[in-house]
């Protein structure tokens, strides 16, 4: 009988790609998908909106970007271990940075071992293809999955489930460890009911490059190899999973800050939409802010545009002259996504700037 296996996240679902027409207006489109998106998703995507909005952006006083928690540059201290790195062949096993970087994911998340990739894309096509090696072995995923959504809380009923059908769980831990926090939970709590998780390192903690897949010694060992074999191979790869370590040191800190500016520009929308837009600040809980539109005369492509113009309406002030970077996110969502690079600081100047945006449509649309 073919083997299945059960695909959790704990990551935000991501919408289906954009289409060329919707990124560069007037040009021949590719075909519609099930679930377009508007135009100026600006993070992640080809072309287009991402280069232009930070482009432009630079030229105003202040940047406060929002688009996703991937835009954090290594910190001072990350730049210095990867200078001062030992390194060796990771692709032999013999870089001792990669080795420690590994052994401390671990242990973070009670696994037996773990294997350093270039990217959770990566390390997640290496656990499927570990727990499906046969032709016909099928994989089970939630509707709304990055990896084509189950919540932490539900994942002790899934794992009791899959043992109950002979399935086995593999976690796409993109943001596991702000779910951690958040739940004031051991991050082996929520990994401890799967049977392999991925867990990336260039998100919220800040590093440039990488995540680890972790799960049991025998999973890993064949991981290695088929990471070889999609060319994840890496040699003196310790001059970047030292930043992985750095990141990984008291970041429960860091992700904590994340969520409060997280929570209180959530509670500024809220205060100031109004009949434009909200969101619910009871119901953020990590690092990420949904923001629906609610009048039928805005777009969250309106707002995103005024968010990054910089004054509208202003008194020439710093907050007033501030571009903000969000994603547009559905036809009514936009995404604010904070991080380490984002300052309480620069939380107020954005939460200004929302306030200022909402008050200038206001007084366009006669509200």
């Amino acid at each position: 009988m073919a083997g299945r296996t059960l695909l959790m996240q704990l990551r935000a679902p991501r919408p289906r790609l954009l289409h060329r027409q919707q990124h560069r207006r007037g040009s021949a489109g590719w075909s519609r998908c099930a679930r377009p998106c508007p135009a100026g998703l600006g993070w992640g995507f080809p072309g287009g909106a991402a280069r232009r909005d930070r482009g432009f952006a630079a030229s105003r006083a202040t940047v406060v970007d929002l688009r996703s928690d991937t835009v954090t540059r290594p910190c001072a201290a990350m730049r210095q271990a990867m200078a001062e790195a030992r390194v060796g062949d990771d692709v032999y096993g013999e870089d001792p940075t990669v080795n420690e970087l590994q052994g401390l994911v671990a242990e973070l998340l009670g696994m037996e071992a773990a294997l350093f990739v270039p990217s959770g894309t990566m390390g997640n096509l290496i656990a499927v293809m570990c727990h499906c090696p046969e032709r016909g072995d099928e994989m089970l995923l939630g509707d709304r999955a990055h990896i084509h959504l189950y919540e932490q809380g539900a994942s002790a009923q899934v794992r009791s489930l899959a043992d109950e059908l002979g399935l086995r769980v593999h976690m796409d831990g993109a943001r596991l460890l702000n779910a951690a926090v958040a739940l004031s939970v051991p991050p082996a709590a929520i990994a401890g009911h799967c049977h392999s998780v991925s867990l990336c390192l260039s998100k919220g903690l800040g590093a440039p490059v990488g995540s680890v897949l972790a799960g049991p010694c025998e999973l890993v060992a064949r991981a290695r190899r088929l990471r070889k074999a999609l060319g994840g191979g890496m040699r003196q790869a310790g001059v970047v999973a030292a930043a992985g370590i750095v990141a990984l040191a008291g970041y429960e800190e860091t992700l904590l800050a994340d969520h409060r500016h997280a929570k209180m520009f959530a509670r500024a929308v809220a205060e100031h939409g109004a009949a434009l837009c909200t969101a619910w600040p009871d119901k953020v809980d990590t690092n990420i802010v949904m923001v629906t539109v609610t009048d039928p005369r805005v777009t969250p492509e309106m707002l995103r545009q005024q968010l990054l113009a910089g004054d509208a309406g202003g008194s020439g002030t710093e907050e007033a002259d501030a571009a903000v970077l969000v994603g547009v996110w559905s036809e009514r969502e936009l995404r604010a996504v904070f991080h380490r690079d984002v300052s309480h600081a620069d939380t107020l100047r954005a939460a200004h700037r929302f306030r200022l945006v909402i008050d200038n449509l206001r007084a366009e649309l006669g509200c």
